[in-house]
């Protein structure tokens, strides 16, 4: 059966990978030596003192609103001991840890997908204007229609269509469906001065709104109409997989063989990102954060490359052109990482992805998968517990609420934590969420073997979760 998974193959190019860790000087004490505690017992320097000493101790735990990250955590390398006790089963913690450094940490009020949410005809309005028309026929490459929109309504058929799930691939894909848990719709129109399509969709098995916008024909993006390909480069290099079916060889070369390999697009890219960022606010109507979107990876930009199909006849790639860029939905916030499903579960709500295609005419095409929209800048900077601090809740939280039933041995330990951005649901309002940030904190039987996680508000200790990496 051919059947795509759209979270991870629909058109994202992302490239996406983990944002480097930074590695720092050795951990400095910024608030004097804690004395690490067994859970439920009176630490040494309190012994002969009552408990009630202890609780007061607890009580008077604040968070250190610091210059940055680091000076508030006690460094960017970090590392905890201690020992706790979850009834007859002890925890041994030696925990290790590297943080992105930062000078800011928000925190942000959103609110998760729904079908109701979509704005289909605001959007189709605020984009083409008076110049909208449905499109209620089959789409395909070969037929002229825009490469970015056929490539997700594909992915949309294969996944939802049961006349498309074989493995006998199709050419031309139906470009307005309503099922009975998903639907798409695709609109044409003129944008940025050229035609274009778009198409908006809806998953409610997983809550995913589709956005793909893109011209039917890419050469009107550099007004080269026989440019009709086009493809991203992270580097130098140039590799295309090519399109039989359109008599488009595949390339495999770098820039310099291009007469002019410079990008013609005169604008920055940093420039661009912020226009985009509007685009997809006043057009899209996705809400972003405060954050531009990324265009840049390491020290390297996302460029386009647009060429003719007769182009791999030519050492020199005639009529191929580098003119633009590409940005994405940041898959960080201040420099940490949106929390998914690394540790075998997945969170609340699916991250926000996507791409932005711009040059010096604008934003020329996008492709966004958006399970959330930003709602509210709660704070621009919110203060976080020292790194012992958060640890020590971290163990109480796992005495207190870990499910014994679930523990596989007589002994678990914790070796790995990491900051998060975790959408914490409102206590009040159904289908909101707080993202902020949070210590994630695999917990293991052994140091391979993960079986629940533990997820600490990184601001007050407070448990947010306790999951099971079976369920």
């Amino acid at each position: 059966m051919k059947k795509k998974g759209l979270a991870l193959a629909l058109v994202l190019m992302l490239g996406l990978t983990a944002c480097g860790n930074k590695s720092g000087d050795a951990v400095e004490d910024y608030g004097g030596t804690t004395e690490v505690v067994e859970v439920g017992k009176v630490p040494a320097s309190e012994q002969g003192n009552t408990t009630e000493a202890y609780a007061k101790e607890k009580e008077e735990i604040k968070p250190r609103n610091g210059r940055d990250l680091a000076e508030q955590l006690g460094g960017e390398n970090l590392s905890f001991s201690g020992t706790f006790n979850i009834g007859q089963v002890s925890g041994v913690s030696q925990i290790e840890s590297v943080i992105n450094n930062t000078s800011v940490l928000p925190s942000y009020r959103v609110s998760g997908m729904t079908k109701e949410a979509v704005k289909e005809q605001e959007i189709v309005k605020a984009l083409f204007g008076d110049t909208a028309q449905e499109v209620k026929r089959n789409i395909g490459n070969a037929k002229g229609d825009s490469h970015v929109v056929t490539e997700v309504c594909e992915q949309l058929c294969y996944e939802f269509v049961a006349d498309y799930q074989s493995d006998s691939p199709k050419k031309e894909f139906p470009a307005w469906q309503d099922l009975d848990t998903s639907f798409w719709h695709t609109y044409e129109g003129t944008s940025q001065g050229m035609d274009c399509q778009l198409l908006i969709g809806f998953d409610s098995n997983v809550n995913f709104m589709y956005l793909s916008f893109g011209p039917k024909n890419w050469g009107d993006a550099i007004d080269k109409a026989d440019a009709t390909e086009v493809l991203e480069l992270m580097d130098d290099s140039i590799l295309s997989r090519g399109d039989e079916d359109r008599g488009v060889a595949p390339l495999d070369t770098n820039l310099s063989v291009l007469a002019e390999p410079s990008n013609q697009c005169t604008r920055t890219p940093e420039e661009l990102a912020e226009e985009a960022s509007k685009f997809v606010s006043e057009k899209l109507l996705v809400k972003l954060p405060k954050e531009p979107l990324q265009v840049k990876e390491g020290e390297h930009y996302s460029q386009l490359l647009f060429y003719p199909p007769s182009a791999s006849k030519s050492e020199t790639l005639a009529g191929a052109s580098v003119n633009g860029y590409r940005a994405w939905l940041p898959y960080t916030l201040a420099g940490q990482e949106y929390y998914v499903d690394e540790f075998g579960t997945e969170a609340k709500i699916r991250m926000n992805q996507g791409n932005v295609w711009m040059n010096d005419k604008g934003v020329i095409g996008a492709s966004l998968y958006i399970g959330y929209q930003f709602e509210e800048c709660i704070a621009d900077q919110v203060a976080i517990l020292s790194f012992e601090q958060a640890m020590t809740a971290t163990q109480e939280n796992i005495a207190a609420e870990l499910n014994h039933a679930k523990i596989p041995s007589s002994s678990v330990e914790l070796h790995e934590a990491y900051l998060r951005y975790y959408p914490t649901p409102s206590p009040d309002k159904q289908n909101e969420f707080t993202y902020i940030p949070a210590w994630v904190v695999p917990i293991q039987q052994n140091a391979a073997d993960r079986f629940a996680y533990c997820v600490t508000n990184a601001t007050d200790g407070s448990l947010i979760e306790i999951g099971y990496t079976e369920e």
